[in-house]
């Protein structure tokens, strides 16, 4: 067993909190209740005790002193790290921040607040953060950004890893879905930054499921992290990447700014480049963020069949033909794919594009007439003004691979 925790939400008595409540005896009980659940937590090995403050919030303004409420959240912190100092407890706690819901507002919103927090307890040492990606998502943050804060500061002592699009309710995606890029992210920050704790998936399986979908789910929380383990591992392997992020001046960054033996004052008479030749300077960007997330066969043929079939089709529409579509996007496409990750497609490294167009009204001279349409098909393109009539439309989304671009047709 390596992580425990205590509710201090479910029962009507945490309405307004636990270790916040208005109530001070509220208050005394839930500082008691969860000393017993780490007596038994220590007995089981568990050496994380997550703090999820759910209920340690308000809806009110004036109903809830957000100032003393911190100084109560402080107090029982302290009071609970020296409960395990004093048992010889090798147990540490990890605050996991929410911004929102269940209360309207909740106490330590994200990463940066708890770890602000933290550093005024009296045992410090003892108190980390979990960050659940859904819940940094929910506030609009970058993830990977805040897990490698955490880590920065030494502070990432635990992790719930699932799936979120976007700041809704705490959708609790199985990991992968949802914001796949950004669980890539995640996960190439986790490596990079050589956290080694406990890798928890805190999801829920859809209600649609039964019991076998529960497990399928749980497995591809699992799959989908190995999976992106390997691309970030090859991602990080591949020489075009390397190259990319030294053209992007990557390495100069971990060089300090000023030099060894260097002060303000050294600095205030040092000459300084030009302002103009700085500003002129392309940062490399662009070409680091191209490089393929992941390099293989499946992928690049799946680009070489893309193109073809762009290339193709471009030339029918030239030769008055309609588009119909662009880019292998069928299902029996995605079964092929080597990189399905349980049972959801990995689309977040393929391009996919589709174009939809219209033969050309006759009276353009462009190919096609009124009279080649399909009899008893409506022409509904009277009263979309002229941008309609006659117009492909294109919809993409891609990851930048070299040599393709950025457009269809």
């Amino acid at each position: 067993m390596t992580t425990a925790t205590t509710n201090l939400f479910t029962h009507p008595m945490f309405k307004d909190g636990g270790f916040t409540s208005n109530d001070r005896e509220v208050r005394r009980f839930a500082i008691r209740k969860v000393m017993r659940n780490i007596d038994l937590a220590a007995e089981l090995g568990a050496k994380v005790y997550v703090a999820w403050g759910g209920r340690e919030g308000a809806e009110s303004g004036a109903a809830k002193d957000v100032a003393a409420a911190l100084d109560r959240y402080r107090e029982a912190f302290n009071v609970l790290c020296e409960f395990v100092t004093d048992k010889g407890y090798d147990i540490k706690f990890a605050i996991e921040p929410k911004p929102n819901e269940p209360r309207g507002d909740i106490l330590l919103p994200t990463i940066g607040h708890a770890l602000a927090f933290i550093e005024t307890l009296d045992r410090s040492r003892l108190v980390g953060v979990n960050p659940e990606i859904g819940h940094e998502e929910m506030a609009g943050l970058n993830a990977a950004h805040g897990y490698a804060q955490a880590m920065w500061q030494g502070k990432l002592f635990h992790i719930d890893l699932n799936g979120q699009s976007g700041p809704r309710y705490d959708q609790d995606f199985r990991f992968g879905a949802g914001n796949a890029r950004g669980a890539f992210w995640v996960v190439d920050t986790l490596l990079q930054g050589g956290y080694d704790g406990p890798v928890h998936f805190d999801f829920k399986t859809p209600r649609t499921e039964d019991d076998n979908g529960v497990w399928v789910a749980a497995e591809a929380c699992m799959t989908n992290y190995l999976i992106l383990r390997d691309k970030a591992l090859a991602f990080r392997a591949d020489p075009e990447v390397q190259a990319a992020l030294e053209a992007a001046k990557l390495p100069e960054l971990a060089v300090p700014t000023l030099a060894e033996g260097e002060g303000w004052a050294e600095l205030a008479e040092a000459p300084l480049a030009d302002p103009e030749v700085l500003a002129a300077r392309g940062a490399g960007f662009a070409a680091s963020t191209s490089s393929p997330s992941s390099t293989c066969t499946g992928c690049a043929e799946r680009g070489r069949r893309a193109d073809r079939d762009r290339a193709r089709t471009a030339a029918e529409h030239r030769a008055g033909a309609p588009i119909i579509a662009v880019g292998r996007t069928r299902h029996a496409d995605r079964a092929r794919s080597p990189h399905r990750p349980g049972q959801g497609h990995d689309r977040h490294h393929h391009r996919r594009a589709r174009v939809w167009g219209r033969r050309r009204r006759g009276r353009s001279g462009r190919g096609g007439s009124r009279a080649s349409r399909p009899s008893g098909r409506p022409d509904r393109r009277e009263d979309r003004g002229p941008r309609a009539r006659g117009q492909r439309r294109l919809r993409l989304s891609r990851c930048a691979r070299p040599g393709w671009p950025s457009h269809a047709g």
